[in-house]
C-alpha cells in the first residue's frame, strides 16, 4: 500500500495490522470514549482527579535493586563489579539484562556470559535506560485484574521509546536519551494504574463495567497530572521530569519544549501505527510538533521511514 506526503513515500506492507486486539487500539485520547458510559467515564476520572489534588497518592516506589543500580551509576568511584554484584542479587533483574544487552538493539546478536559483559556491552547510559526499562514494566503489571490495559502500556513505552531512539539523530538527541524521554514521559500511567485498581477496590461496580475507551480516558487525562511527581520521586533527571509533567501541550512546556515537542511527535506515530492508519501516520509528515522544531520536508520523511521501520521491527519481535 504505497503512499506519499510532501515528499515523504512509505511503504506498508499488506496485511499490516495493529499490533493491539480486539479493538484496543492506543490508549491515548478520546478515540475510543464510550458515549454510552460518559457519566461512568467523568465519575472515574473525576475522583482520581479528586485523590489527586487532595495529596492522596501513594506513588509506585523504584524497586530497591533498581535504586541500588542508579545509586552505583551515579557514583564516579563505581565499577562494573560493583554494580554486576548489585544485579546478581535479583536472578529476575539479572535475566532480563542478559537477554535484552544480548539483543540487535545493542548491535550484533551475540551471547554473553556474564552479568559485566553485558554492562560493558550497553555502557552505564544503556544500563540506566534498560533498569528504569524493566522497572516501569514491572511495576505496570502489579493488578492482574487490568492486565490487558497494562499491556497496552507497556507496547506504548516500548514502541514510542524504540522509535524515539531511532530518530534521534534527526531531532538532534543522543539516541540513549532520546530512549528514556520516550519511554518515561509517560510514567504517570504507572501510578494511574495503582489509582485505577484502588478506585476499583472501592467500587465494585466498576470491574464489571471497565471498558477500554473507560480506561483510556482516564489515563489520558490525568497521566501528566502525577507524572512528573513519580518522575521526581524516581530522581529521574530534570528534562525527564519536565517532560513527563507536560508534553501533549508541548508549546505549554517553558523547561524543555523541543524534548516535549519531541514525544508529543512520537506519541502521535505510535497511535497511528498502532491502529495501522496509514494516511493519518503519512499525514504526520505536516505535524505541528515538525513546525515547532524546525525540521525541514527532507528530514520528515527520513523520520517517518525510521520510525515506521523501528515500530515495525519491534511488533515482530513482539508477536513472533
Amino acid at each position: 500500500m504505497p503512499g506519499s506526503q510532501d515528499n515523504v513515500a512509505i511503504d506498508l506492507p499488506n496485511g499490516f495490522q495493529p499490533s493491539s486486539r480486539d479493538g484496543q487500539g492506543n490508549l491515548d485520547g478520546y478515540a475510543l470514549r464510550n458515549v454510552d458510559q460518559a457519566e461512568l467515564d467523568d465519575r472515574l476520572s473525576e475522583s482520581i482527579r479528586r485523590r489527586v489534588e487532595a495529596g492522596n497518592l501513594v506513588l509506585p516506589q523504584l524497586p530497591e535493586t533498581a535504586l541500588k543500580i542508579m545509586e552505583l551509576l551515579g557514583d564516579a568511584n563505581a565499577d562494573i563489579e560493583d554494580i554486576e554484584e548489585v544485579i546478581e542479587t535479583d536472578p529476575s533483574l539479572c535475566g532480563e539484562v542478559l537477554r535484552l544487552a544480548s539483543s540487535p538493539l545493542y548491535g550484533a546478536p551475540m551471547s554473553l556470559r556474564t552479568v559485566g559483559d553485558a554492562v560493558r556491552r550497553v555502557g552505564f547510559r544503556g544500563l540506566r535506560g534498560l533498569v528504569l526499562a524493566l522497572s516501569f514494566k514491572g511495576t505496570v503489571f502489579r493488578d492482574r485484574r487490568l492486565v490487558k490495559y497494562a499491556s497496552e502500556v507497556w507496547r506504548q513505552a516500548r514502541s514510542v521509546g524504540e522509535m524515539g531512539r531511532a530518530v534521534a539523530p534527526m531531532f538532534g538527541l543522543e539516541p540513549a536519551e532520546a530512549f528514556l524521554l520516550a519511554l518515561l514521559s509517560d510514567i504517570g500511567k504507572v501510578a494511574m494504574m495503582d489509582l485505577l485498581s484502588q478506585e476499583i477496590q472501592r467500587d465494585g461496580t466498576l470491574m464489571d463495567l471497565v471498558h477500554t475507551g473507560l480506561v483510556g480516558d482516564a489515563l489520558y487525562r490525568n497521566h501528566e497530572m502525577v507524572g512528573g511527581a513519580m518522575a521526581e520521586d524516581w530522581g529521574l533527571s530534570a528534562d525527564l521530569v519536565s517532560v513527563a509533567s507536560c508534553h501533549h501541550r508541548y508549546y505549554e512546556n517553558d523547561e524543555h519544549p523541543r524534548q516535549a515537542a519531541f514525544v508529543s511527535f512520537i506519541h502521535r506515530l505510535d497511535l497511528y501505527l498502532s491502529e495501522a492508519d496509514e494516511e493519518a501516520f503519512l499525514g504526520a509528515a505536516k505535524a505541528t510538533e515538525l513546525d515547532f522544531v524546525g525540521l525541514s520536508v527532507s528530514d520528515r520523511g527520513r523520520i517517518l521511514s525510521t520510525a515506521y521501520e523501528a515500530f515495525r521491527s519491534l511488533h515482530c519481535q513482539t508477536v513472533g
